[in-house]
């Protein structure tokens, strides 16, 4: 668990308004109940976290239209710092909605984009692009979705905080 000014930061990696971001570091202390050991892959307050060897992983793989924000995370009683990188992928417009199921109905308190809640999401292939991490336009959730080609790279790197599911 991180200690830190998330609120700054999380509506627009949510969102993934990195336009808004700077490219300063930013920096957050380990809490003292959230243990010693840090996974690679950490979501925290809406926010993804990534170790350097996920970020190396991404950029061989050679994953465009990212944004990475330096975070450095420390544990002064425990004589720890790291470096993760904050992960904001793009939103794209690829949601078929014919074949998703809506749960609930459209929320427009953000602005134009509604944010809608979805038992079953349907990604429409065509609408994907060049675009192998994403985030969907118009789903209010905490994921990132990602090609198959990714999925078998990221899977074969067994990153410890990863959890995949094929949609």
């Amino acid at each position: 668990m991180l200690k830190g000014d998330f609120l700054s930061l999380r509506r627009h990696c949510m969102r993934s308004e990195y336009q808004f971001l700077d490219s300063k570091p930013v920096r957050f202390e380990i809490s003292e109940e959230g243990g010693l050991e840090l996974p690679d892959v950490l979501l925290q307050e809406g926010i993804w976290f990534v170790a350097d060897r996920v970020k190396d992983t991404l950029d061989n793989f050679g994953a465009d239209y990212l944004f990475y924000k330096k975070a450095e995370i420390v544990g002064n009683k425990f004589g720890i710092f790291e470096t993760y990188w904050i992960l904001v992928p793009p939103r794209i417009d690829c949601l078929d909605l014919d074949e998703s199921d809506l749960d609930g109905s459209w929320d427009f308190r953000d602005g134009l984009i509604p944010d809608m809640e979805f038992r079953k999401i349907s990604i429409s292939p065509g609408m994907t692009g060049r675009y192998d991490m994403f985030k969907i336009i118009g789903i209010n959730d905490y994921n990132i979705y990602i090609t198959s080609e990714l999925y078998d790279v990221l899977l074969y790197g067994s990153f410890s905080g990863l959890s995949l599911f094929k949609i």
